[in-house]
């Protein structure tokens, strides 16, 4: 029998559904959402840790056709208090939810029986199929998501250029405090290359050597740490996904569009699951004309009446960065 074409499902329902789900398996509301009790209690769903998963599929999970099995690459099992695991899980509920007559249609089982499945589907449904449940999973996990229109703003990000327009010439008329940006790499080069690009377009920049997981930002009005967030995606500890997500879910006050990742060796599912959630991608090395108007855009929608919070100003650096971080590296 021939796979039928996977129709799209507009940003409306998309968020419509993701509420649903919410509403039937988390009522309490209670944050974080813990999406691995929402899997294994509330919906019965068998967690599967399996070795070379990643290698031999491309992919670090995927879920059974009868949906009674989500297979885990066994490395990322065993790290499941880091955001790649709970990302894999909303991410393969999603393909349940959404998904679910094309996944009953495929009746696959085993790993290279889902990788079959996959490989030929049609390039477009392909990439719909994985973009779809990448933006239902960052609609359960991040609090602020349904509220905020995550759907929309991942689908039609060109509107989000255009919320303040006018920020940038305050921001020269010296109304609004200088734009902060953190940046994280643990390549000394990279860092110190994307700190200069930042601080050469106006931007007081704190680099870290590494990813950190901060809890949310106390600014005295609710405001952020930073205004923009740039980040390596391949770092030993915290990878670039899992300190993007977290933020998020902690509820952060750097909006998503102004987190950027960067990437020598971007994976199409890895990319998708970002751009998901609203985040910018990059290669590396990075176009410097690329990331220009990507700051320019960020700086764009810094709201001119945020208050950053203070206990980073006494370490920023005017010229040159130097690594620091809250731990005092």
């Amino acid at each position: 029998m021939p796979v039928p074409r996977l129709a799209a499902i507009p940003a409306p329902e998309l968020r419509t559904r993701a509420a649903a789900f919410l509403e039937r398996h988390w009522p309490h509301s209670e944050k974080p959402i813990d999406i691995e009790h929402i899997v294994d209690v509330r919906l019965g769903i068998e967690i599967v840790p399996t070795q070379q998963l990643s290698a031999v599929t491309g992919t670090e999970g995927f879920i059974t056709a009868d949906g009674r099995r989500i297979h885990i690459d066994e490395q990322i099992h065993q790290a499941k208090t880091r955001y790649t695991y709970l990302f894999m899980l909303a991410h393969e509920v999603a393909h349940l939810v959404l998904h679910q007559p094309l996944l009953a249609t495929a009746g696959y089982v085993t790993m290279t029986e889902w990788k079959r499945f996959h490989d030929g589907l049609p390039e477009e449904d392909r990439q719909r199929f994985e973009y779809e449940a990448s933006v239902f999973a960052a609609l359960i996990l991040i609090p602020s998501a349904l509220q905020g229109g995550l759907a929309d703003l991942a689908i039609e990000k060109s509107r989000c250029a255009r919320r303040t327009r006018g920020v940038n010439e305050e921001l020269n008329r010296g109304t609004v405090s200088k734009p902060r940006a953190f940046v994280f790499d643990d390549n000394p080069e990279m860092r110190s290359a994307m700190a200069e690009t930042l601080e050469f377009h106006g931007f007081e920049v704190i680099a870290f050597p590494r990813g950190l997981l901060c809890p949310r930002c106390r600014a005295p009005t609710g405001g952020a740490c930073a205004d923009v967030l740039l980040t390596d995606v391949s770092m030993p500890g915290v990878t670039g996904l899992e300190l993007v997500v977290h933020q998020a879910m902690v509820g952060c006050g750097v909006p998503l569009e102004n987190m950027g990742l960067i990437s020598a060796t971007w994976r199409q599912t890895e990319r998708s699951r970002i751009e998901a959630l609203g985040c910018r991608t990059f290669p590396k090395p990075f176009a410097a004309d690329e990331l220009e108007q990507w700051l320019s855009d960020c700086r764009d929608r810094i709201d001119p009446h945020r208050v950053l919070c203070s206990a980073f100003e006494k370490t920023a650096r005017s010229q040159g960065v130097k690594p620091v971080s809250s731990s005092g590296d």
